[in-house]
């Protein structure tokens, strides 16, 4: 995996074990002038993309901007929920407690203020390389 977002969002999927629960498809390793992108070893098992900007378009064919991994997909309203890793896993935490087969809160009250200050640094410094604009936005939904 070289993709810093992805590789933790992997990390809290098997740590709170919601392999079962949380399907993954990966896109190939490298990137061409259509971005991330899926081929015969790398599928998009749920819409049967060939890039990953078709995902986003599948979501909102008005969306503009990066197109980004990770990204979660749910399968019942068939959209995106989002492509903002450090979401992802706060989600992975609590939102999926039925499914997981552990217990353990990874963003305790407690120390949420120093999590989300050393995400940030970590993010804007190292992660992110200071490109801005990575949160997809949807449109406000009925």
């Amino acid at each position: 995996m070289n993709c810093p977002w992805a590789h933790r969002t992997l990390l809290m999927r098997s740590f709170k074990g919601l392999e079962d629960t949380i399907s993954l498809d990966k896109t190939v390793p490298g990137r061409t002038d259509q971005g991330w992108y899926f081929n015969e070893d790398y599928v998009d098992t749920i819409l049967g993309t060939s890039a990953l900007h078709e995902v986003y378009t599948a979501a909102d064919t008005e969306v503009t901007g990066r197109v980004t991994v990770p990204v979660l997909w749910d399968k019942e309203r068939e959209t995106i929920v989002s492509n903002e890793s450090a979401e992802i896993i706060r989600m992975m935490n609590e939102a999926f407690d039925a499914f997981s087969n552990d217990d353990r809160d990874m963003y305790p009250e407690d120390l949420r203020s120093d999590i989300d200050s050393w995400n940030e640094l970590i993010y804007n410094t190292v992660d992110n390389g200071g490109v801005p604009g990575r949160i997809f936005q949807l449109p406000e939904r009925l």
